[in-house]
Order: C-alpha cells, then sequence, then structure tokens
C-alpha cells in the first residue's frame, strides 16, 4: 500500500523579518536565474503583473485590487522606484528610496515624506506570499503522488524550509521528527520540489519562510 500523508495543521508561511499560470512564457526563471518575460503574483484579493528582462523590469510593475489598477511603480536608477497610488479620494504620485537597511521611504514629488494613511495604503498593496502553481492543494498532490518513494511509514515530521526570490525551495529543516535517521531523506524530497511563485514586498521579491508538518502512515 501506498504510503499517505496528512496535514495536522494549515500551512503557515511568514515573512523572514530581516528580510534581510504559468504558461512557459509566464513567471520564467532562465537557466542562470534571471526573471524573464511576463510574471503574475497573486495574494488573496492583490495581484501583481510587470515584464523582466535579464532580471530587471520592463515599464512599470502594475498592482490590482479585486482586478481593479491601484498602483504602478517603475524602477528608476540607485534602488528608487517612481510610483503612482489610484484611490477613490484622487491620484497620488512620489518616490520610494530604498535605504542601506533595505528598507523604502516614501517621499511626494516634492520631496516631503507622504502622510501616514498614503504609507499604509502602499505597504499594503506591496505585500504577497509565495504560492505554488496551481494552488497549495496542488503541492498536497504533489507530495501525496511522490512520498511513496521515500518508503517511510508510521513517521511525522514537521519541515520548515524558504522559498527565496525566485521560487526555489532553499534552507530545509526538520523542526521535529519521530525518526531523525529518515531526516535527510525529507529534506532532500522538500530541496528537490518544484519551484514555487516567489513572495514579493515593497516593490521587490523577497524570502519567505514556510512549515509544514507530514503525517506518513
Amino acid at each position: 500500500m501506498k504510503n499517505t500523508f496528512s496535514l495536522t495543521t494549515p500551512l503557515t508561511c511568514f515573512l523572514i523579518a530581516f528580510f534581510s499560470f504559468t504558461a512557459m512564457s509566464q513567471n520564467e526563471i532562465d537557466s542562470i536565474g534571471n526573471k524573464q518575460g511576463e510574471w503574475i503574483l497573486s495574494n488573496k484579493n492583490f495581484s501583481l503583473k510587470a515584464t523582466f528582462k535579464d532580471n530587471k523590469t520592463v515599464g512599470p510593475m502594475r498592482f490590482y485590487e479585486n482586478e481593479k489598477l491601484v498602483l504602478e511603480a517603475t524602477e528608476g536608477p540607485d534602488k528608487t522606484y517612481t510610483w503612482k497610488l489610484y484611490t477613490n479620494e484622487g491620484n497620488k504620485e512620489g518616490i520610494a528610496k530604498n535605504n542601506e537597511e533595505g528598507l523604502f521611504r516614501y517621499y511626494d514629488l516634492q520631496s516631503n515624506e507622504i502622510d501616514s494613511t498614503t504609507l499604509i495604503k502602499l505597504n499594503s498593496i506591496g505585500e504577497i506570499l509565495p504560492t505554488y502553481n496551481g494552488g497549495i492543494n496542488q503541492f498536497h498532490i504533489y507530495i501525496a503522488q511522490n512520498i511513496d518513494s521515500l518508503n517511510i511509514k508510521n513517521e511525522k515530521f514537521k519541515v520548515d524550509f524558504v522559498i527565496n526570490q525566485n521560487g526555489k525551495v532553499t534552507d530545509v529543516k526538520i523542526a521535529s521528527s519521530t525518526n531523525p535517521n529518515l531526516n535527510d531523506r525529507i529534506i532532500h524530497f522538500f530541496e528537490n520540489s518544484p519551484r514555487w511563485n516567489p513572495g514579493f514586498q515593497r516593490f521587490r521579491f523577497v524570502k519567505v519562510k514556510m512549515s509544514i508538518p507530514l503525517n506518513l502512515q
């Protein structure tokens, strides 16, 4: 009989604090790790559409809320972006500057810092968590269809891993295990799983830490 697995708790994910669907022409990474062509990311009611050439954006990144355009951001020199926010109260424009700590500061076109309401809106729009192609249920299906190759039964694991800026599963660690002698097999399995759509925050792709429990029966 094939192994079965169950998720004992919902999949959880959170942005790493320090930060420090898919045709071939969409969300593509070339052989040297550069983003190419059209990219579409989505998270609940928000989505991002952008075009890349050799890891650089071509034209503006466009953010949508419930399919309505709410923000455009265009990459400039020295880690700066020009942005245009579309609201019911009127449109606002400005510049975002990335400081040495990797954090953005937002200004209007007169170089004044923006008001708190606009800041909250900008920050809420630009955050998208990683997604597996076809949704998390497809990742469950991938595990169910391939976990039998490990020949592991009646064991439980909690697996922590990171989705990097290109969507690759990295930094796999076993947080808990009923049989530590099998940990390396689980790590290798996750390291070789398909690429995800990466997380995105503040106009850039970011690493995201995730956790998933496995109950192999």
